[in-house]
């Protein structure tokens, strides 16, 4: 097996296209993950123990492709990125990156469970597998760190909902930065993995690995950021983590608030959900507009994490017949 810990491996691994449950995504599995001993649960994900601390490190295996097969990645000092933006849709530096740096955690000996999921692009498949088929898996976790995050410094503490409380974000981000990081806690997720484990894991988060413009052509994968990431949760003191919530703990939904008087369908402050994909399965939120005019700093994060840039986004609005009358004062 190659040397996981060199950059030139994850440049290796971002040549690789996976679009969930495809021929390259299985072949990458097999090259890459397979090797370290993982054992497979009836939805794919790929399973490994190292120990007891009380922590799960999540990552997942499918990208966002449109297409399988290998794609040209080129380098530029520690930054990854396409040959060309007409070489692929996308790099998938999400996620792997975390794939990368679960692997050669593994092969650290870093203590925790380790859940390379699939599917995650496609609903979080792989993980709502584990939250309602077998739970048990999670028993005893405390923690559940998914690296699967854009930019450099955020600890997330919400995803849509309150995932972790901000006592352990703190301490997570005290730990990284004892190694020459600069994390802080971040309310603005979206989803990831982690999010289907709220119910059952005390405290869940995703942390920041790197890369940017994902799901977009100019993607790119700073590998610096990737390596020191490495150390720092090689070095990391999980003992001394904090546990403030209580799993299924669902009293903040919102990083804004949810206010009393707020109903989304059948969806009610009253209800109770022990996990995002329990909230999935209702109803959705009235409608796009009244959902864009009432949180717009999270769907303005929910279109950067799916690589649409202030640039395109401004073209489509100066292309519809709604911003020519606007600009007439109509």
């Amino acid at each position: 097996m190659a040397h996981l810990e060199s950059l030139d491996t994850l440049q290796e691994m971002l040549m690789w296209r996976r679009p969930g449950r495809t021929r390259s995504e299985r072949k990458f599995i097999h090259q890459y993950i397979e090797p370290l001993g993982v054992i497979r649960d009836l939805a794919g994900n790929l399973i490994k123990r190292i120990g007891t601390a009380p922590v799960l490190w999540s990552c997942h295996t499918d990208t966002v492709h449109v297409h399988g097969g290998i794609q040209p990645v080129e380098r530029a000092g520690d930054v990854f990125s396409l040959r060309t933006a007409k070489d692929s849709n996308c790099l998938g530096a999400d996620d792997t990156a975390g794939v990368w740096l679960m692997c050669n955690m593994i092969q650290a000996k870093t203590e925790g469970l380790y859940v390379f999921h699939r599917e995650e692009e496609t609903g979080g498949v792989g993980s709502k597998f584990i939250a309602k088929r077998t739970p048990a898996l999670l028993t005893g976790i405390d923690y559940a760190i998914a690296l699967d995050r854009k930019g450099s410094r955020d600890v997330i503490t919400h995803q849509f909902g309150r995932c972790c409380s901000d006592a352990f974000a703190k301490s997570l981000a005290q730990g990284l930065n004892a190694d020459g990081m600069a994390y802080k806690p971040d309310s603005s997720g979206v989803f990831t993995d982690t999010a289907n484990y709220t119910g059952l894991v005390p405290e869940c988060t995703n942390l920041s690995v790197g890369y940017r413009g994902q799901h977009s052509s100019g993607e790119t994968q700073d590998g610096a950021h990737a390596a020191s990431l490495l150390q720092a949760l090689i070095h990391l003191q999980v003992k001394d983590l904090v546990v403030a919530r209580k799993a299924g703990d669902d009293d903040d939904w919102w990083a804004d608030g949810w206010p009393d008087s707020m109903a989304y369908g059948n969806v009610s402050k009253s209800k109770s959900y022990r996990h995002w994909s329990d909230y999935k399965s209702y109803d959705q939120p009235r409608d796009v507009l009244s959902i864009v005019r009432d949180y717009p700093e999270a769907v303005a994060d929910f279109l950067d994490q799916y690589g649409v840039d202030e640039k395109e986004l401004w073209e489509y609005v100066q292309s519809t017949t709604h911003f020519d009358l606007l600009s007439k004062g109509k």
